[in-house]
């Protein structure tokens, strides 16, 4: 299989067409920036004022995916962004001026964010530690506000109308929702695609997660209202602990963008918990903005200590075989001694009575 980040030589000299060193990065750029574009489209969907929308998943299309490749895919993430986020602006009808500051604004982000992973933790990033879980959060929130920063002092420049405070926590919180749902499942991705699965993780995260994708679409379908609200805990959790307890980080980080799409399609098109139309708007997106972010924590949290959990037991585990194979050596060796000393007493004391034969009285 071909390395999408290496030097690809063509050996054939009579081929038409032959890869370069740049040919590379060139694909990855390509595939990174229509993921963007579809998570930008995705992110769309939910918009909630003019041009401003609640959830922005291609904020951690970004940041995921140069965490999980490294410093190698820095240029193509970096041009990948610029152009997509230009691309899905001018979609909408944004002006051309402005789509390129938010190109640079989110290229910035992402570049942020995964640089101060990268600081902390080096190429060692898992969602399997909850110190590292909490400082991605944090991480993600410092990329998020001088984005934010950027895209609200832009905004304020072409249209005088507009709340800089008001842009730039609508800004901030649908970039970090977006880096924090959507993030750790592309880093969890990239891991298990070098790792691997147990086909009984695959069968049982798979069939949570289907049941949790279930549950959203029954609450969705409810009409506002107290069991509406109560809901979503009290079937919810069990199935979010469950994942946690029997499955690796990246099925919790799929849960965590599950209840994302769950609560912002309720918000957003006024269905189930979120979308009771008699409180205004901007307190049930700050409720659901609040209720994504605290289920994603939940998660991850939830499935980092169960992580770390299943790693001491198997590093105990190893311990108590290796403690095991050696009291069996030291016994081993014992024994060998034990019987070299009695070879030796033996051999002695045969020597002896045969002196003692031979000597005249």
């Amino acid at each position: 299989m071909l390395n999408p980040l290496g030097p690809l030589h063509d050996r054939s000299q009579g081929a038409r067409f032959r890869y370069t060193d740049a040919t590379p990065t060139i694909v990855l750029a390509l595939v990174i920036g229509l993921a963007y574009v579809l998570a930008a489209r995705l992110g769309l969907v939910f918009l909630a004022k003019p041009g401003l929308a609640v959830f922005w998943p291609a904020a951690g299309i970004a940041v995921g995916t140069l965490i999980a490749l490294g410093e190698r895919a820095r240029l193509p993430v970096t041009v990948a962004v610029v152009a997509a986020t230009i691309a899905a602006n001018m979609s909408i009808g944004r002006m051309a001026s402005l789509a390129i500051v938010f190109g640079l604004v989110n290229a910035a982000q992402t570049l942020l964010a995964a640089w101060l992973v990268e600081r902390w933790f080096g190429r060692d990033f898992k969602l399997e530690d909850i110190f590292q879980v909490l400082w991605f959060l944090a991480a993600s929130a410092i990329g998020a506000a001088v984005a934010a920063a950027g895209a609200a002092f832009a905004i304020g420049l072409v249209q005088a109308g507009a709340s800089p405070l008001d842009v730039w926590r609508l800004w901030f919180a649908s970039c970090l929702l977006g880096i924090v749902t959507v993030a750790p499942l592309v880093i969890g991705l990239a891991a298990t695609w070098r790792e691997g699965l147990p086909r009984r993780e695959m069968i049982e995260g798979g069939g949570a997660l289907v049941l949790l994708a279930a549950l959203g679409g029954l609450l969705i379908s409810l009409r506002p209202g107290p069991w509406a609200t109560a809901l979503p805990v009290i079937l919810g959790f069990p199935l979010l602990l469950w994942i946690a307890v029997r499955c690796r980080p990246v099925f919790a980080a799929a849960a965590a963008l599950i209840m994302a799409l769950i609560v912002f399609t309720s918000t957003t098109f006024d269905l189930g918990p979120f979308g009771d139309a008699s409180i205004s708007l901007s307190d049930r997106i700050l409720a659901a903005q609040s209720a994504v972010l605290m289920a994603a924590l939940l998660a991850f949290v939830l499935a980092a200590l169960f992580a770390e959990r299943r790693r001491n037991e198997a590093m105990l585990q190893q311990g108590k075989e290796r403690l095991q194979l050696m009291v069996a050596e030291l016994d081993h060796r014992v024994k060998n001694v034990l019987a070299t000393v009695s070879a030796v007493a033996a051999h002695t004391m045969s020597a002896s009575s045969s002196m003692a034969r031979k000597t005249p009285p």
